[in-house]
């Protein structure tokens, strides 16, 4: 046998070792691999949930801004406007703030929702985080 065809056999055996060294390497590696793109996935949900409720908040200020006059209807319809602001985005709206206010000072609304995690049991950080959005406007007066 010459020293080519030694060569040759070397070469297949370290081949074949090789193969299954990289299957065990990817078995280890691959949860934490989908565990980050879950988390990445979690952060970006989080996120556009956060921008939801400032928008329902915004709505619902909005609403009040042209509606001064502080009254329980106008109030119920805010807090309608806020809750279906934030259902369209799949945010599970907790409370709706509104503290009492006048024809001259600003109007805060503030919306508080359950952020719910996919990969939460997983990582050891919970099934929801409280999500808050808050926003403040000043009276256009009588409409």
């Amino acid at each position: 046998m010459g020293t080519k065809s030694r060569l040759g056999v070397l070469r297949r055996q370290v081949g074949r070792r090789g193969h299954g060294q990289n299957v065990i390497e990817f078995a280890l590696i691959a949860p934490i691999l989908i565990m980050l793109a879950f988390g990445i996935i979690d952060v970006g949900r989080m996120f556009y949930s956060w921008i939801s409720l400032e928008n329902s908040a915004r709505e619902a200020a909005r609403y009040l801004a042209s509606h001064p006059t502080d009254s329980a209807s106008i109030r119920a319809t805010a807090v309608a406007i806020a809750n279906d602001e934030a259902a369209g985005a799949g945010v599970d709206v907790v409370v709706v703030s509104i503290p009492p206010y006048n024809t001259t000072s600003p109007i805060h609304v503030t919306v508080t929702g359950d952020f719910s995690f996919i990969t939460g049991d997983v990582l050891g950080i919970g099934d929801t985080l409280l999500v808050v959005g808050s926003a403040s406007m000043s009276p256009l007066g009588e409409p």
